[in-house]
Order: C-alpha cells, then sequence, then structure tokens
C-alpha cells in the first residue's frame, strides 16, 4: 500500500523546504551526469565525497523528528502498527532491524519534550551534536547507543556515563564502525570490567546450530557460534577451502609450459566442500562416539540394480534422498552390504 501526498490549498512550510531538497538533488544529480566531476582533481573529488556524506549523515536529523512526531500523534494506532519501527518498515519498505535502529537513534539524540511541553535537549548530547555536524553517521552512532545502553540504567554513575560518552563520539568522528565497535567495546569495559569482557555467559546463552531439510533434499540451516567454537571451525576449515586449481594441459613442445585450470568454485562452495571434506576425514577416523551400539556412520540404502547401474536414487537413515552422483561419490568410500528391507526401509536381513 501507498500512500500519496494529498494536494491541499495552503502547502505546509515543511512541504516546500522538501520540495527545495528535492530541486537542489536534481541540480547536483544533472550536473554530476553531465561530467561535472571532471572539473575536479583527486583531492577534490574526495573532498566532494566527504561533504556529501556529511550531508547524507544530517539527514537523520529530519528523521529523528519523523518518528517523534509519529508517536505523538499516536500513528502506529492510526496504522494498527505495534511501533513507530513498525511503521516506518511498512511506510518506507525498510528492514525492520534498519527501522529500529532509526527509532533507537530518535529516542536518543532526537528533541524530547516534557510532559508540559517543554522541549529538553536530547539525552545524548554528545553524539546528536556530532551528527547534527555531520560527522558521525547512522552506523557510528548506533555502534555508540548499543555500547552505552549496556552500562545505562544500573547503577553506574552518571558521571561515567557522560564521559564515556563524549569519548565515543570523539571516536565516532574518526573512525569506521568496526574499529569503532573495538573501541566502544574498551570504553564500556571500564566502566564495567566485570560485564563486558570476556561475555562467555552470554555468548553460551545465545548459541545455536540448527539443521533441516528442505523441500528439494538440501540442507538448509542457520548458526550462531560461541568466539571459541567459530575460532576452532575457521582453524578446520581454512586449511581445505584454498582454490584447487589444475593441470590441463601443455604448451609448446619445446618450452614445456603448461595450462591451468582456475578453480571454478568460488568462496561459498569451497567453503562448503571443505565442511564436506572434513566431515569424512571425522567419520573415517573412528573417534565419534557410537550411537546405539554402532559406530558413528552414514547409512545409504539403495537398490543392487540401481547400485550396479549407477543410476536411482539412494536414501539415507535420515530420509534424505541422494543422486546417482553423490551415491557413487560415497561408495568410493563406503563398504557395501546386501539388506533386504520392507516397504518402509525397514532392514529385515542383512
Amino acid at each position: 500500500m501507498v500512500i500519496e501526498a494529498v494536494e491541499r490549498t495552503g502547502t505546509a512550510s515543511v512541504d516546500l523546504a522538501l520540495v527545495a531538497c528535492e530541486t537542489a538533488l536534481e541540480h547536483l544529480v544533472t550536473v554530476v551526469e553531465e561530467g561535472g566531476f571532471g572539473d575536479l582533481d583527486d583531492v577534490a573529488l574526495v573532498g566532494f565525497a566527504q561533504r556529501f556524506e556529511r550531508l547524507r549523515n544530517r539527514q537523520s536529523l529530519v528523521d529523528h523528528h519523523v518518528v517523534t512526531e509519529g508517536e505523538v500523534r499516536r500513528l502506529p494506532d492510526t496504522l494498527t502498527q505495534r511501533s513507530m519501527s513498525g511503521v516506518l518498515a511498512w511506510a518506507l519498505r525498510i528492514s525492520y532491524g534498519e527501522a529500529r535502529r532509526r527509532v533507537r537513534a530518535a529516542e536518543q539524540l532526537g528533541a524530547r519534550r516534557s510532559v508540559t511541553g517543554e522541549v529538553l535537549a536530547p539525552l545524548r548530547l554528545a553524539l546528536a551534536a556530532a551528527q547534527r555536524a555531520g560527522e558521525a553517521g547512522p552506523e557510528q552512532v548506533d555502534v555508540c547507543l548499543r555500547a552505552l545502553a549496556t552500562v545505562d540504567h544500573r547503577g553506574f554513575d552518571p558521571a561515567d556515563l557522560d564521559t564515556a560518552e563524549e569519548l565515543l563520539a570523539g571516536f565516532a568522528v574518526a573512525f569506521a564502525p568496526k574499529p569503532l565497535s573495538d573501541l566502544a567495546a574498551q570504553v564500556v569495559d571500564g566502566i564495567d570490567p566485570d560485564g563486558t569482557l570476556p561475555r562467555d555467559e552470554v555468548d553460551a546463552e545465545r548459541r545455536h546450530l540448527t539443521l533441516r531439510r528442505a523441500r528439494d533434499g538440501m540442507c538448509v540451516g542457520e548458526f550462531r557460534l560461541t568466539p571459541a567454537v567459530g575460532a576452532k571451525l575457521r582453524a578446520v576449515l581454512s586449511p581445505l577451502t584454498a582454490p584447487r586449481n589444475s593441470v590441463v594441459g601443455v604448451v609448446g613442445e619445446h618450452d614445456g609450459r603448461t595450462v591451468t585450470e582456475v578453480d571454478p568454485r568460488h568462496h561459498g562452495q569451497r567453503m562448503h566442500d571443505a565442511l564436506e571434506e572434513a566431515c569424512d576425514r571425522l567419520l573415517r577416523s573412528g573417534t565419534l562416539p557410537d550411537s546405539g551400539g554402532t559406530p558413528a556412520t552414514v547409512i545409504v540404502t539403495i537398490a543392487a540394480a540401481d547400485l550396479l547401474q549407477r543410476s536411482g536414487c539412494a536414501t539415507t537413515s535420515d530420509g534424505t534422498r541422494l543422486g546417482p552422483t553423490a551415491v557413487a561419490e560415497l561408495v568410493d568410500q563406503a563398504s557395501c552390504y546386501p539388506t533386504v528391507v520392507d516397504a518402509k526401509g525397514v532392514v529385515l536381513w542383512m
């Protein structure tokens, strides 16, 4: 659903300001498209990009007022949304995470009003000033707000929180989000040494790994690993993910130059294949605990005729169907046993 602007007899001043902004932006786009950058040297081009980024950062000031005004008007109730985040996600077609980020920034950096209508200063004055100047972008601001939220409202000295905010505001105008996040963790750790690093209890509580079989037979899932497990997994997979180029021929009879075929797999495919190889090695190692008295293994059932002809599909013990190619790869590493099963796959004789 799209809400179109309604034409009014008396256009609001904010509408006129937005039209002027649209006109100015359209003029800038036209100048750029007509080769306007040709008049700038390298340093001037970078300077232009920085000035434009500051302008982009200042757009968040308008977002703050949109959120605040929407809350005052109880817009979520009018549009049958649970919150202002829901309103933004629905009306602007942005992700719910991005909507929550904008609302969080508006609550902390936007102007406030008391119950009597008095205008109050933002909660985070230093960060608000950095954003108003266009020096801190939305990502940097969100990193700082998330860090401060971990020690706010927990009985810490307000002066320490103010000092932390001033430090983070200074870092926000000088660092990209990733290094800023590391610095923010150090600042918060100075306020609450026992609550940030290490985060073993928090990490352990949030850890999970889920796998399920999709309709097409592929295995899909998601995971959130603790730092230790993530490091172990990278240590296992990294040596197996290197591109594997192959020599396909020799050029020239005298110089003996070889022709190398570049590994066609992208990184994600190499990671998948590395995981498969790691599983194969682990299964062959014989170090896995037994399951019901049977050593851990992959059990595949296929008709004898299909196996001999290398055709048809096989079924694993958990019901996954494997195609002929996958079966052939497994057979090369497997022990085969003739088995009689009933219509439901239950083993009658082996």
